[in-house]
This record gives C-alpha cells, structure tokens and sequence, in this order.
C-alpha cells in the first residue's frame, strides 16, 4: 500500500487531495506532538508567583535638603553627600543589591533548593543568578513599589515576598537615620559657627553704639532735621523783626543790636550742622547731619549682617529639632497597599498556550511536510522513468 501520490501537485485542488490522501500522516504529526506537550505541562512542576505592591510615605525625611537649600548651602551639601536624593531611586539600588539577595537566599535556604546534590558551597555569582530568574522588581511615583516571586512552592513564595519587603522598609530606615545623623552633624558645625558669628556682630553693634554715643542714628538723624528746621524759622522771624525795627527806630538802636546778634547765632548754629563743626550743644542733643549720616550707614550694615546670620541661626535651631528627631524615629516608611497572598492558581508553565502553539506549529509543519515530501517523490518517480525511456531508446 502507498502512501504518497506520486503525481506533480501543484494547483490548489491537488494541494488538498494530497492532503486528504495523506490524512492519517497529518493526524500522527499534529496529535503527537500536541499530546506530548500537554502531557509534559501538566505534569512539569509548577512554578507559582507571589506579589505585592508597597508604596513610600512621603513624610520621610526632606527638612535637610529643604533646610540646606534656605540656608544657600545646597550646592556644597550636595557635593559632600547631604542633599539627600529620590526616594525611589535608592529603592531601586536597594533591590538590586546583592545584600538582599543573599540575605533572603540564606533566611530561606534557596541555595539547597536549587542545589541540592551539589557538594561544594555555589559561587555567589551563580546564586546571584538564580536569584535574578526568580525576583522581579519595579518601582514608579505612580505605581508605588511592587515585588514579585516565582516559586515551585507557594507558601514559600509568599515568604519571601514579605520578608523582602521588610528588608527593603528596614534597610531604608536605616539608610534615613544615617543621612539624618549626618545632616545632623553637618547642622550642629553650622549652628556652631553661626553661633559665633551672631555673637561677634552683636559685640560689633554694641560697641559702635558705645563708641559714638549713640543710641540710634535715624533717631539722631530726625532730630538734627527737626532741630534745622526750627532755627531756621527762628532766624527768618528774626530777620523780619529786624527790618521792622531799623524802619521804625533805626539801625543804632539797642534792639536792632539785640535782634541782629541773635540771628548771627541763629546762622552760626545752623552752619554747625550743616558742615559737622564741633558743637558741644548740638553733639550732646541732635549731633550734626554729616557725621549722622555715616553713622547711620555703619549701623545699617552691622545690623543687616547680624540679621541675615540671626536668620539662618534661629532657622538651624528648629531644624536642628527636626533632624534630631528623623535620626531616632522608626517609623515605617513602605506601606502596603495590595498585600500578598498564597497563589492559587500556577502561573508556569502555561498549558494551555503552550499547546494552541505547539498545536499550531504541527498543522503549519506537518502540511508543509507532506507537500514537500509528496512533491520530493514525485520528482524521484520521473527521474526514474526517464532514466529507464532513456535507456530503452539507446
């Protein structure tokens, strides 16, 4: 009995009729395989994953970076370490690490697990690698931290899970304490020196004020103004008088004298403030407007720097408060949000897909085949009568 044709097949009528006469070769190449491979994923271990997705408090810790930027430091702080940095980039790290890796392969043993009748101790390399196959990470500001583990055993892929997670919070509190311990030993240098400079301007400004006798040059300032002002009316009431008088009872008269002396002490008194000549009247009560002046610019710029150094001390103290506080607390910092639980279902292998594939590919294989293999015999077959008209014809 024949199986193939050996008849060309090249129209699509022949295309099926080679199929159909070759039917039961096509049933063997599909069935078999696809069987065969639903028959190794039902009975493959099962592989189950767990997952969890956590997200970041966004109450940690920002008074430093924040502080540092106030106080016009950020850029040095930032190039010694203690700007601090996004919250979800140092979990990346952290998660990447090979500390966690090893730390949770330890807890749990993985390395008998997947080891089992290897003697020697693996290499870290190796474990690392295994680890990798196993762990999935992802972390964004929009959908938190998720964690994920794939396991041949359920229970122990939700441990896992969990006990990454709380590696992961505890290594970032730590982490948090040892940038707030030193931002904070960074603030204590800094209230320090400011310290010291506000204490130095407060000395400055006291000894100013004692030095020139003074108690406040714009006080002083008003008063020389004010005090101008009122001589000057003084001496034009005076000259007033004076051209009443000498009109009346003539320029010998002992009152023109008299008028006349007073408004050259008028116009003496205000030369004395205006050009700053020595008065003890006027130094003891308004002081003159030049020197005031000066003064009040010395003053001005002791008292501004002593502001701006008072500003930046009385915001180190609060913030002094703040770090000492974020360098002691402990406080969750991950909060679950879709906590893990126990896979009921296996995620690999995938029976199903696996067998629509493999299904698929025997129907596209096994017709290609038979074609090729029809179309390869009758080749053959002509080949051969030709041979044999060619040999009867000699």
């Amino acid at each position: 009995m024949t199986i193939f044709s050996s008849e060309m097949t090249y129209t699509p009528s022949q295309i099926v009729g080679t199929w159909l006469r070759n039917w039961k070769v096509l049933a063997l190449c599909i069935w078999v395989p696809t069987i065969a491979a639903f028959l190794l994923c039902f009975f493959a271990r099962k592989t189950y994953t767990a997952e969890q997705t956590l997200i970041i408090s966004k109450s940690t810790s920002k008074s430093a970076s924040s502080l540092l930027s106030a106080a016009g430091i950020g850029d040095v702080a930032s190039l010694i370490g203690l700007g601090g940095g996004s919250e979800m980039s140092q979990m990346k790290i952290l998660s990447q690490s090979g500390d966690l890796a090893l730390a949770a392969i330890g807890k749990f043993r993985l390395d008998t697990v997947w080891y089992p009748e290897q003697e020697k101790k693996p290499r870290h390399e190796d474990l690392l690698k295994s680890w990798q196959t196993q762990f999935d990470y992802s972390a964004s500001d929009e959908e938190g931290v998720h964690v994920l583990w794939r396991d041949h055993n359920p229970e122990r892929s939700v441990a896992v899970v969990r006990y990454v997670s709380f590696w992961l919070d505890s290594t970032f509190q730590a982490l948090q304490r040892a940038s707030a311990n030193a931002n904070l030993s960074f603030i204590d240098k800094r209230l320090q020196e400011r310290k010291l400079l506000v204490g130095r301007l407060e000395d400055s400004i006291a000894n100013f004020l004692k030095r020139n006798k003074t108690f406040s040059p714009d006080i002083q300032i008003a008063q020389s103004t004010k005090k101008y002002a009122q001589l000057d009316a003084e001496a034009e009431k005076i000259n007033f008088e004076l051209q009443a008088t000498e009109q009346s009872q003539g320029a010998a008269s002992s009152r023109w004298k008299l008028l006349s002396q007073s408004k050259r002490d008028l116009e003496k008194r205000m030369e004395e403030i205006n050009d700053g000549t020595p008065n003890p009247y006027t130094r003891r009560l308004e002081g003159n407007i030049p020197r005031n002046v000066e003064l009040k610019l010395q003053f001005e710029r002791l008292t501004r720097e002593m502001e701006r150094h008072a500003v930046v001390y009385k915001y180190l103290v609060q913030q002094q408060e703040v770090l000492a506080f974020d360098a002691h607390k402990s406080v969750p910092l991950l909060f679950v949000v879709d906590s893990v639980r126990v896979p009921e279902k296996k995620s690999a292998p995938k029976t199903m897909i696996i067998t629509q594939l493999v299904f698929g590919m025997s129907v596209i294989l096994s017709c290609a085949g038979v074609l090729f293999w029809g179309h390869l015999l009758s080749f053959w077959t002509a080949t051969l009568l030709f041979a044999r008209a060619k040999r009867l014809t000699d």
